[in-house]
């Protein structure tokens, strides 16, 4: 992505009063050096520290304005004088790699000595969960030159300049990932390994320089709700309260005739100010600034709330990784993104994951970016199997080589079949586990997706699916029933990423603002059927299309459980719905034909029915039409009626206060029909009004979670039947 701003120009934010009040009281509780003491250093300074080679190496501190400070590195020396700010900073010539410990000696009115330095390679590992803390370096790694430097969590409105965290000592607990990647760093390169570990379970835009966010239309969304509300209120109330606390010491303060207590601090900034834009790299990447660095690792996005946005996530995603190089200023800054493994929101559904996916792999349009891919390590990879994965690809990027993962490059129709070519299989395609899953097709006669077969020879795959004679769009590891883990790779061994062929809206597109949580449904989500098995539509209202869930489970193997409410945006919940503009019809050609249809349409028409008698009788007629339309157009199809679900009595729900009037009426009125039309029934009226208070939840329409399963179990005896199972 091509930004308006280059490298070295970032645009200057303009602050709200509220936000130069909490910059202020920042200042003020800040826990910096005391000046008068001398030389002070940040905490990157300090034992066991790493400094990049092949490049200038610069030292910087604090010391009163105007004294002169010595800095001796390596035999060499240099000398600076504080500024009126109190700021100090040399630069070194480039050095080599030395596995020898160093020492780093600054010298004022006090002297540091820093014991073990090292000059090898230092590497940023940043992002999210999969960077947390949990288990401990060897002591005896630090003086053979591997360390970590966990950089303290903060959160910050304006660009902070002091680092704060430490290197590992052997006694604190570091991410195991970023301690077996440094190990196979300093392994294959044979120089010392430092990683600056930058991690926080929060959003992508907290990550993100402001201006650079300000630039992209995806992120517009985000900017305005942080900025009309976000955290807005509990930071004010934070700082009122500061304010408070400050006058109250004020005014004691005069009172004790000793110094008094030092000044209260605010109480810890409200969660939100963690997630809003800029707020993570201004307090946690902004202090690294001009540090140099050899490459950064990006692993992020595993939190449902981020892998809800996906689709806005790869959008957005560019500019996180424009800001790494703006800030360390490298054009060429190589940045390997870490693409998670499978994300489920229940226990089939990875769409959302695949969509996360897309947004990573595609990073690649910039070279300097290059993705690993976990597909086949599940949705908790071993920590050394994907270090092995992201030190290989760091140290080809560093050699200008990268390795790239095998990928799909084009696609073409051959009569029944999809034809796939990939490139960087390594010599071909390899299929693990026996045959290729999680692949699936779009079958366009139909409108629908199916579970295909495929065949591999060399660096083509064919895609096919039974039944399907127009075939359509491709896609692999790419939404619902996916098995534990991918079964395509390249003969070198690399998995080949969940991709597809067509372009079509993601699902998660829509979802952009901060406090809209993607909900996964197997309802609304893309289906896949077997083509081997049976095909069962549940069309109608609420009360049928609400056991979706349940019925897919407890039918698996066995049917294809489809849903019907939702055609084209058209509802087909009532009788009138279904018939008017011949949507059943156009339906039914679009979809069909299904083995079994099990619908049912009464609760929208007789819940607010004020002469349930009378008009239960052109319900009824209505339903009448409704089987024709069935029979003519679904012929071989068997058809089952399902009455709706009683309540507790009339005069109990306010906008219905004759509902269970309606029903009784209207399911009687059905019942006439289907005994005339033989129609089987599913007769969830007569099972449920009996045990009403066991069934109906506190809503008085729908069924009680509990009691999903046994309804569930008792509409599937007629589903079953009706495809020929033997049923006791």
């Amino acid at each position: 992505m091509v930004y308006k701003k280059a490298l070295n120009s970032a645009r200057t934010r303009s602050f709200t009063f509220r936000d130069i009040i909490i910059c202020l009281i920042l200042m003020l509780t800040g826990t910096g050096g005391n000046l008068s003491a001398g030389v002070v250093l940040n905490d990157l300074f300090s034992p066991g520290m790493v400094l990049q080679q092949g490049v200038p190496i610069p030292v910087w501190g604090e010391a009163p304005a105007g004294m002169e400070v010595l800095v001796r590195l390596n035999g060499a020396e240099r000398r600076a004088g504080a500024n009126q700010q109190g700021r100090w900073r040399v630069e070194f010539p480039p050095m080599q790699a030395s596995t020898e410990p160093l020492t780093l000696e600054i010298t004022g009115e006090n002297t540091r000595r820093i014991e073990p330095v090292f000059i090898g390679n230092v590497v940023v590992a940043a992002g999210g969960r999969q960077w947390r803390p949990s288990v401990r370096v060897r002591t005896g790694e630090i003086q053979e030159g591997l360390a970590v430097f966990t950089v303290s969590g903060a959160s910050a409105l304006a660009p902070l300049d002091e680092i704060k965290g430490e290197w590992s000592s052997g006694s604190g607990m570091v991410s195991s990932l970023a301690l077996e990647i440094g190990r196979r760093l300093r392994e294959q390169t044979g120089a010392p390994v430092g990683i600056l570990l930058v991690h926080a379970a929060t959003s992508l835009e907290s990550w993100i320089p402001r201006d650079l966010l300000e630039e992209l239309p995806a992120a517009a969304p985000i900017i305005e709700f942080f900025d009309q509300r976000g955290w807005s209120e509990d930071t004010e109330s934070a700082v009122a309260d500061y304010e408070t606390r400050l006058a109250a010491w004020v005014r004691e303060g005069r009172n004790l005739p000793l110094e008094p207590e030092p000044r209260p601090t605010p109480e810890p900034p409200p969660s939100r100010l963690n997630e809003a834009p800029a707020t993570r790299f201004n307090g946690m990447l902004a202090p690294l600034s001009g540090l140099p660095v050899r490459g950064v690792i990006w692993a992020h996005g595993e939190e449902e709330s981020i892998v809800g946005r996906a689709a806005q996530y790869g959008e957005v995603l560019p500019a996180a990784l424009f800001g790494f190089r703006r800030l360390f200023d490298r054009e060429d800054l190589p940045i390997t993104v870490v693409q998670f493994g499978q994300f489920r929101a229940n226990r089939l559904d990875d769409r959302a994951g695949a969509e996360m996916r897309e947004g990573q792999w595609n990073v690649q349009k910039n070279p300097a970016n290059r993705v690993v891919v976990s597909l086949d390590l599940g949705a908790s990879p071993d920590p050394g199997i994907l270090a092995d994965r992201i030190s290989a690809m760091q140290i080809a990027q560093w050699s200008g080589e990268a390795e790239y993962y095998p990928h799909l490059i084009s696609h073409e129709r051959n009569g029944e079949h999809i034809l796939l070519t990939f490139a960087r299989t390594g010599g071909g395609l390899e299929i693990r586990g026996g045959e290729v899953k999680d692949v699936i097709l779009e079958d366009k006669k139909r409108s629908r997706w199916v579970r295909a077969e495929a065949v591999v020879r060399g660096d083509r795959m064919a895609v096919r699916a039974q039944g399907v004679d127009q075939p359509g769009a491709v896609r692999y590891a790419w939404g619902s029933q996916l098995s534990a883990e991918g079964t395509l790779f390249g003969m070198n061994g690399l998995p080949v990423p969940s991709f597809r062929t067509d372009e079509s809206r993601l699902a998660t597109a829509g979802t952009v603002r901060p406090d809209a949580v993607f909900r996964h449904s197997l309802i609304s989500e893309q289906y896949v059927e077997d083509p081997k098995l049976p095909r069962v539509l549940l069309m109608g209202d609420s009360i049928a299309i609400g056991q979706i869930p349940t019925m897919r489970r407890y039918l698996e193997g066995k049917a294809n459980v489809l849903v019907g409410n939702n055609f084209k945006g058209n509802g087909m919940f009532t009788s009138g719905h279904a018939l008017g503009g011949d949507t059943l019809k156009s339906f039914l050609k679009a979809t069909g034909p299904y083995d079994v249809i099990q619908f049912n349409m009464g609760v929208h028409e007789f819940a607010s029915a004020t002469r349930p008698e009378e008009q239960a009788k052109a319900y009824a007629e209505r339903l009448r039409r409704v089987v024709e339309v069935f029979r003519t157009h679904n012929p071989d199809g068997h058809l089952i009626w399902c009455s709706s679900t009683g309540t507790h009595g009339d005069n109990l729900i306010d906008r219905f206060p004759l509902y269970l009037s309606g029903a009784t009426a209207f399911n009687a009125a059905a019942l006439e029909v289907m005994e005339e039309l033989r129609v089987p029934v599913s007769d969830l009226f007569a099972l449920t009004q009996p045990r009403v208070e066991e069934f109906i939840g506190s809503d008085r329409i729908h069924i009680r979670g509990e009691a999903r399963t046994e309804v569930t179990e008792f509409l599937a005896r007629n589903i079953l039947r009706a495809l020929g199972e033997d049923i006791p």
